[in-house]
Formats: C-alpha cells, structure tokens, sequence
C-alpha cells in the first residue's frame, strides 16, 4: 500500500486549503507525520497544526498515534531493507538540505 492510497489526494488537498495550507499533498502528508510524531513525543502544535492532525483522526486523547496513525506513520517510514520509505523521497523533495 502506498501512503497515496492511504490518504488520497483529493482529500488532503480539501483540509489543507480549508486549514489555508498552500502545500501540495504530498508535502501535507510530510507534515502531517512529522506532526504526528512531534504530538506523541510530548511537544504541543499551533492551534492550525492541531487542527490539521484532528482532520485525519490519528490521535487519541492522550496525544499519542491511534491504530491510524500508527500505521500511516509504519506506511511513512518503514520499508523492507531493499528500498527506501516513502517519507525518505518526501523529505528529498520537500526539505532543504544544508551541508556542513
């Protein structure tokens, strides 16, 4: 399954205009996990960031990865030894990198 296939598209171009997001989806589903992540580690989010999280219901009430978002974030950042994960090609894509 592909992370596309989790989150369509279309859908995640819906909440991040209805959010004011100008990202494509892909990058919002790079948002969304660092987020995600960032929540379970104990860290708060801005008021839109927490609506953005609340838009794709994959958190409990104690901040942390429901079954959904566990598995977006496995579907994110896991692959088998012979490939990179999808959210490797994101942040490629999608975040600077600066050299030392």
């Amino acid at each position: 399954m592909s992370v596309k296939d989790f989150i369509s598209d279309e859908y995640m171009r819906g909440i991040l205009s209805e959010l004011g997001f100008k990202q494509s989806p892909n990058e919002g589903r790079l948002i969304l996990a660092e987020l995600l992540v960032k929540a379970a580690a104990g860290y708060r989010n801005s008021h839109t960031e927490e609506k953005l999280l609340e838009s794709f219901y994959m958190m409990k009430k104690d901040r942390t990865a429901n079954r959904r978002g566990r598995r977006f974030l496995c579907e994110m950042f896991y692959a088998c030894s012979n490939r990179a994960p999808e959210g490797y090609y994101l942040m490629r894509d999608y975040r600077s990198h600066v050299a030392n």
